[in-house]
């Protein structure tokens, strides 16, 4: 990398908390600090989501880093909910996240 040979690139090209701590800070400490910060932002709130015909509880922040679902969630055909602060979606049914190996989303069916 120091010698300026190596090219990288990203696909799909979004943006990610974790790589951009390494890159700028490769700093151990920064990089716990940054995870620390996203996940502290939590609240036992709930609000309700339609997906198709079902209806959905779900916790009202992204477990990866708290990001509001009511602003920056988007449901997605096949019951699946996109938290396009990061890009993680989670199943509607189960709560697993299906794009990273992140804490689950509370979810129950109603």
């Amino acid at each position: 990398m120091l010698s300026c040979r190596l090219a990288v690139w990203r696909d799909p090209d979004v943006y990610n908390d974790h790589l951009l701590g390494l890159l700028k800070f490769a700093d151990r400490e920064a990089l716990s600090a940054v995870e620390e910060w996203e996940q502290s932002v939590r609240s036992d709130e709930m609000i309700q989501v339609r997906s198709g015909d079902r209806q959905y509880e779900i916790q009202r922040f992204c477990p990866h880093a708290g990001q509001d679902l009511l602003e920056v969630g988007d449901i997605l055909p096949s019951d699946i909910i996109r938290c396009n602060g990061h890009h993680y979606e989670f199943d509607l049914k189960t709560g697993r996240c299906l794009t990273a190996n992140a804490d689950p989303l509370k979810t129950h069916l109603l």
